[in-house]
């Protein structure tokens, strides 16, 4: 038996293995300030080391050793870890659960909560007041903390990778994100270009969706849902997670 956190960082490997050609699926881990860090497939965070000790008795990462003197060796996914992530998956319920569970463990991930702490907090607590109690009542701070959120998100990737001529309006939230993209056009290739220009789009219609949230219940606008507030926290959460992994790093 797996541990919550044993199972959220096979997940986390897994789908950075996905993310990159087979010859680079391949992972070390590395001692850092006193702990250990994984590292590979473009993934970096901190870990405990029994965490991984754990998933290789359990048959679902093998070790390769690299270099016998220094006893270094490569971590890879075995095809039992593939099948046991898959599972996991699959007891998350229906397809839409299971895609609503994943946009939050990409969120909650190290990589995005280590690079937009405020975007993250923002969202969690957006996301949270959806289960609360009260949650009927909560409908426009929802919608407050999301228009937050997405404001945060776009200032973290101005203040990241500090595109020229970028619009300074922290509102200008698809402006300010379409610099950092234009910016790295040249990095990203076709088929990425196009797809961040596409999401931007998309971020468009999400803003007006938290906009409508936000304003809940003011004169002279129409009264958002629950299931109206659901949806303005998954489109959120989709598009943050989204832009954030296609950027370079």
């Amino acid at each position: 038996m797996l541990e919550p956190e044993q199972e959220a960082l096979l997940a986390e490997m897994v789908e950075a293995a996905r993310s990159v050609p087979r010859h680079e699926q391949k992972f070390f881990v590395a001692e850092y300030d006193g702990g250990e860090v994984l590292v590979g497939a473009g993934l970096q965070r901190e870990i405990l080391g029994r965490d991984i000790r754990s998933l290789v008795r359990a048959g679902l990462v093998e070790e390769t050793v690299r270099d016998m003197l220094i006893g270094s060796c490569d971590l890879h996914i075995t095809s039992d870890g593939y099948a046991h992530h898959a599972a996991m998956r699959q007891r998350e319920g229906e397809p839409a659960d299971r895609i609503e569970g994943e946009v939050r463990r990409l969120l909650d991930a190290e990589r995005f909560r280590g690079a937009y702490p405020e975007a993250y907090r923002l969202w969690a607590e957006a996301e949270a007041l959806l289960w609360d109690d009260a949650s009927e009542r909560n409908l426009s701070t929802i919608g407050l903390k999301l228009r937050e959120a997405m404001q945060e998100f776009a200032a973290a990737l101005i203040a990241s990778y500090g595109p020229e001529d970028a619009d300074p309006r922290p509102q200008a939230t698809k402006n300010r994100i379409r610099a950092v993209i234009d910016q790295h056009r040249s990095l990203l290739g076709e088929r990425r270009s196009y797809l961040l220009a596409a999401l931007v789009d998309y971020w468009s219609c999400a803003v007006d969706l938290v906009q409508r949230q936000a304003h809940s219940g003011e004169p002279g606008t129409e009264t958002a849902t629950w299931e109206d507030a659901r949806s303005a926290v998954l489109h959120t959460g989709v598009l943050m997670s989204e832009i954030a992994s296609a950027l370079p790093e």
